[in-house]
């Protein structure tokens, strides 16, 4: 009988931890929102595994532009993700602002049809993107599974890739880097 009581005890106990840590992280998820408000959304990160000091093994002839750019951007976006989806319609105005002038789009999809309807869907043919049918080439030749991310090449070199959500802070960290010559800095 003493096993029983104990045994119910034990389970209560945990659950009532359970319980309490749930709500100390929603307590502190809500504090970081309203105290830090966006910028808990906000941010540019490296990729740690980015297959940085090398270069593709090879270039699609739409992208031989950024392979021989000093430096050239090259943002990756998929047709499966989300922020992908929220940054997509901001891309035209970002690339007029960018600290790089030489960007081209690199669109991952599993399918054509899927990635051409996002580029019109998000109003992208003025920015012209390449479409990697199944992301082969992101993922073969230049290592890279992750979207969106901002790849930075060096006459054909992977220099940086940065995972980001939003253009601005992705433009101000670029501008903190070394990875611009002076004068665009």
């Amino acid at each position: 009988m003493i096993e029983l009581v104990l045994a119910v005890a034990v389970l209560v106990l945990t659950g009532a931890v359970i319980l309490l840590y749930a709500m100390v992280g929603e307590l502190a998820a809500r504090f970081e929102e309203s105290v830090l408000g966006n910028s808990v959304r906000s941010f540019v990160r490296p990729l740690p595994d980015a297959p940085l000091n090398k270069s593709p093994k090879s270039w699609p002839a739409a992208l031989t532009g950024i392979s021989h750019a000093r430096p050239g951007a090259l943002l990756v976006f998929s047709t499966s993700c989300m922020s992908c989806e929220r940054l997509a319609p901001l891309l035209p105005s970002a690339i007029e602002s960018f600290p790089i002038s030489d960007v081209a789009l690199a669109i991952a999809s599993p399918r054509r049809d899927l990635a051409e309807s996002f580029v019109e869907r998000h109003g992208l043919q003025l920015v012209r993107p390449w479409i990697d049918d199944g992301g082969k080439w992101l993922r073969d030749d230049v290592g890279v599974t992750t979207s969106p991310v901002c790849l930075i090449f060096d006459v054909g070199q992977l220099t940086a890739a940065l995972s980001f959500s939003d253009f601005s802070i992705l433009g101000d960290a670029l501008l903190k880097t070394d990875l611009l010559p002076l004068e665009r800095r």
